[in-house]
């Protein structure tokens, strides 16, 4: 295999080797103005022609409004201790509504106060009712640890709120004394999805003074809530209200987020209330391991540079320890350090302060995200910039042709089996605790794991014990799994008005046969090593496509490869899909054409759940199959290449490497799909016409020997 495909972490590395990072990273901290330091940046020759869009957001004039029902003046104490003397027109709106009793969700801009909003009706309900409990939820550790401060904080203003509002946090990191006070004690809980699923629902009788007195329940950042984890976020709130109703409390819902684009929608399917059904809607690490790639090559053009900058620069992900997060937020708050290389764990909401510039690496999935992790720059009226860096994939090609677009926008896994990854040469120290599914993916035996700027080499996986060890090492390569996934069509129990699109459910088979090393510095590779692990197998739901008899006849006589065009087709079905279906790229799977594997390939192309048992993804997407064909379709066509390319329907997560791709082929299979061929191309002609009535019949006739549910 050519070593030009490695993927994004050495193409990135290239592109930072371009730019100069570190002498221009240095000259930049020395200017004192965002306008000043752009204008240095469109100064330099080698960056002319990189910068595509540039949108400056201007600061908007506020509007005030009292609320209308009275607040306990212990809270108007506590706001005027920290200069808060009126609210903001949203914020009294949502806060007259929760202390109607309703049920509220809010989306507004990043830094507009939101956390006040929810504040003053759970304190107020606090203060007036000793025995009341509320119960913050929080995507992530850090942001509850985050919030717990806020709280403390604010309630020094009030001796009285003070010794009303009895806050803990319950994470995985408390401690069993600050678990059991959060339970018998404490009636402000600050905590996240998982704790709520696999510590306070399966022990409900434990925590019974809590259920049966909840009077609120907050979802912040709600906007992180999708995909798997949005799915799996609902079933637990759905358990958390039975058990709730069973002791006697029906408590409001309070829902905020700084960027969601349609509130209403999304809190209907999240939230348990009404009596109308609500559909709700593993990693691979990649994330993970850009950062600490990063990391890793600033800390060595530092180490030549400037040496005395090395500790002031570090990488923040949510997989590192208790203690290694919590130091590195108080040091980033407090201005010990000049910069984080972050996964998204420090996008939602954690106070760190006002930064002065963010730059994402690559679009993050979603517009939400996207102006999140932008929001953390710029707090307290101070100008920033953010920058978004894009990269070669379909989506984000698309956004830098049309960069309006982003402007109107329109329960993570649950693993029950863990794997820790433990440092051999370090009396089996802890370095990571990751899902089983992941370890297969990401700690094999030889591959290359990176933590804290650190590399290591896993040189033993025990599945059955859940232990993988590692140690360090000095490769100058990285590891990149080599995997096949063999999808069966199991049965079909929708088609389509149009007969061609149908939804049903699939067998996928995935399975780690080998890995490649690459080489860090070029992206060249290096060797290519077999291993022996595990199937995972699982059963899921798909939507495809059928693709006419006669366009493959018509490929087939202009030498074109349908097996590649399908292959194309579906990069491009899911570049386009996330545009319409909230989701994120790794809650999709797509049937790909590998270059190792012989095996006959129906004529479809398809996109499933990547989850077993099924997201909701692909049945959103079956509901607006032909819009999404369409916008497929316009990806392709908008690109100017001609075989294909990053751009447009070369996908960096692709398991069979983007080797087996025909663009043309693609254009006219999306074509024969919706129906609509360009002035001069005529696949339906007389004799195509002809030999696909009779490919047509005999697969008729054969599918009717299948019994029923079978393969399709």
């Amino acid at each position: 295999m050519a070593g030009e495909d490695a993927g994004l972490p050495p193409h990135y590395l290239r592109l930072l080797d371009d730019y100069r990072a570190i002498d221009f990273a240095v000259s930049f901290l020395t200017r004192k103005h965002i306008q000043t330091s752009l204008a240095a940046i469109f100064a330099v020759p080698w960056y002319v022609d990189q910068l595509r869009h540039v949108h400056t957001i201007l600061p908007r004039p506020a509007k005030f409004r009292d609320v209308e029902r009275p607040v306990h003046p212990a809270i108007r104490m506590a706001m005027h201790a920290r200069g808060i003397t009126k609210f903001f027109e949203h914020q009294s709106l949502a806060i007259d509504a929760a202390l109607a009793g309703k049920h509220v969700v809010i989306s507004t801009s990043t830094s507009s106060g939101k956390s006040l909003v929810f504040s003053v009706p759970v304190f107020d309900r606090l203060l007036r009712d000793r025995a009341a409990v509320a119960i913050l939820i929080f995507p992530t550790k850090a942001l509850a640890q985050d919030q717990l401060r806020a709280v403390r904080e604010f309630c020094r203003g009030s001796a009285t709120l003070a010794s009303a509002v009895r806050a803990a946090t319950l994470d995985g990191d408390s401690s069993p004394a600050e678990r059991e006070a959060a339970c018998l004690g404490a009636n402000l809980i600050l905590t996240n999805p998982d704790m709520l699923h696999a510590s306070v629902l399966p022990r409900h009788s434990q925590w019974k003074r809590v259920l049966s007195s909840l009077a609120f329940v907050v979802l912040d950042e709600s906007h992180s809530y999708r995909g798997v984890f949005g799915t799996h976020v609902a079933m637990v709130l759905r358990r958390l209200v039975r058990l709730c109703r069973r002791y006697g409390a029906d408590p409001r819902f309070f829902c905020c987020s700084a960027t969601i684009a349609n509130p209403a929608e999304h809190f209907a399917q999240l939230v348990p209330i009404g009596a109308v059904p609500q559909p709700a809607v593993a990693a691979d690490g990649h994330e993970e391991r850009v950062a600490e790639l990063t990391l890793q090559y600033a800390h060595e053009r530092l180490s030549a540079k400037a040496p005395h900058l090395i500790s002031k620069v570090k990488s923040y992900r949510g997989g590192y320890i208790k203690e290694h997060r919590r130091a590195i937020e108080k040091q980033l708050f407090g201005g010990a350090l000049l910069g984080v290389v972050a996964t998204n764990a420090l996008e939602l909401g954690v106070d760190i302060g006002s930064l002065d510039c963010v730059v994402l690496l690559g679009y993050p999935g979603s517009a939400a995200s996207m102006w999140q992790q932008a929001g953390r720059a710029g707090r307290g009226g101070r100008p920033a910039v953010a920058i978004l860096v894009t990269f070669a994939s379909p989506t984000e090609q698309f956004f830098v042709r049309q960069p309006e677009a982003l402007r109107n926008v329109s329960l993570r896994s649950v693993d029950e089996k863990r794997v820790l990854v433990v440092d051999a040469g370090d009396r089996n120290r802890l370095i990571d605790d990751i899902e089983y599914s992941s370890a297969l993916w990401e700690a094999y035996e030889g591959a290359i794991y990176m933590n804290q700027g650190v590399t290591y080499k896993i040189v033993k996986l025990d599945l059955g014990r859940g232990v993988a060890s590692a140690r360090v090492t000095s490769e100058q390569y990285y590891t990149d799994t080599r995997d096949f996934t063999d999808v069966n069509v199991l049965s079909r129990t929708r088609t389509g008005a149009d007969g061609r699109t149908h939804f049903g459910r699939i067998q996928c088979i995935r399975r780690v046969f080998g890995y490649r090393k690459i080489w860090k510095k070029s992206g060249k590779l290096l060797d290519m090593c077999d291993v022996d692990m595990p199937p995972h197998e699982f059963v899921t739901h798909a939507m495809w496509a059928d693709v006419p008899l006669a366009v493959k006849l018509y490929l087939d006589a202009h030498g074109m490869d349908f097996i590649g065009g399908c292959h194309a087709a579906s990069h491009a079905l899911v570049a386009a899909l996330p545009q319409f279906v909230l989701c994120d790229r790794s809650d999709l799977g797509m049937d790909c054409a590998n270059p190792l594997a012989e095996r006959a390939r129906p004529l479809r192309v398809m996109v499933y759940d990547n989850r077993m048992g099924g997201i909701g993804v692909a049945a959103a997407a079956f509901q607006r199959a032909r819009r999404m064909f369409r916008q497929a379709l316009a990806i392709l066509e908008s690109c100017p290449c001609v075989p294909g390319c990053p751009s447009c329907c070369h996908d960096p997560a692709c398991r069979g490497y983007n080797y087996v791709i025909d663009k043309p082929a693609a254009i006219i299979i999306l074509r024969g799909v919706l129906g609509v061929f360009p002035p001069g191309v005529h696949v339906y002609g007389a004799e195509a016409a002809r030999q696909a009535a009779e490919l047509e019949a005999s697969s008729a006739a054969a599918a009717a020997t299948e019994p029923p549910g079978g393969s399709t």
